[in-house]
């Protein structure tokens, strides 16, 4: 199976300038815990969740309203393509640490989110299974990146 059988075809994202309060309320009015930042082409640039609101937002204190997603995002995000298998995803996912991947598309354009929720629905025998060899504990593990 993959990721384009399961992700939602109306993905949540928001755009690189969007105010940190929208981006706040983005995120609990849709119950996810990561948003895709793009840019205004709809291009795939970072993505920020709750905790990186919470971890670098709440630090800067009230300023934290000054800024914008592009502020606090994480760049380089790890991804994944609609033409994945779920199998692999749930790999990379467990690799890097992840519980949600941005999708895009063979243009750079986001294309859903895939959570690790969402594989465990379809498929639960992964939720009692190691997929990959444990991370070491130094954490020097590179990321994988399709």
């Amino acid at each position: 199976m993959q990721v384009k059988d399961i992700i939602d075809i109306a993905p949540v994202s928001i755009s690189t300038d969007a105010p940190i309060p929208h981006t706040a309320r983005a995120l609990r009015q849709h119950a996810i815990g990561l948003l895709p930042v793009c840019d205004c082409r709809g291009v795939l640039v970072g993505v920020l969740t709750a905790g990186d609101l919470v971890r670098r937002g709440m630090v800067l204190g009230p300023n934290v309203f000054d800024l914008t997603p592009e502020d606090l995002m994480t760049r380089h995000a790890i991804w994944c393509s609609p033409i994945e298998d779920i199998v692999d995803v749930a790999r990379l996912m467990q690799i890097n640490n992840v519980r949600c991947l941005p999708v895009k598309d063979a243009e750079g354009k986001i294309a859903g989110v895939i959570s690790l929720k969402d594989i465990v629905a379809l498929m639960p025998s992964l939720a009692t299974i190691d997929l990959v060899a444990p991370v070491p504990k130094d954490g020097n593990t590179p990321p994988y990146h399709p």
